[in-house]
């Protein structure tokens, strides 16, 4: 069996408030590659999820948008 599993996070209720994605490849029934990326939503974090994780939320501002991992995404899967 061949698929890509996808796993998305959003930092609120937002549609566009991407804020990680993990890809895991599989192969024949075998795990062949990963990728996972922390993505700057570039919005805020839900208040409630976040609030506590300060550090957390340092480490997003570093990271670039959806946009620019998006084309790293597609060529992964391609």
């Amino acid at each position: 069996m061949n698929f890509i599993a996808m796993d998305f996070e959003t930092a609120n209720y937002q549609k566009h408030s991407a804020c990680s994605l993990a890809l895991v490849m599989v192969q024949d029934s075998k795990i062949v590659g990963e990728y996972y990326t922390l993505i700057q939503p570039e919005t805020e974090f839900f208040g409630k999820t976040f609030k506590f994780m300060a550090s957390v939320q340092k480490m997003y501002k570093k990271r670039l948008s959806f946009l620019t991992y998006g084309n790293k995404s597609n060529n992964i899967i391609n």
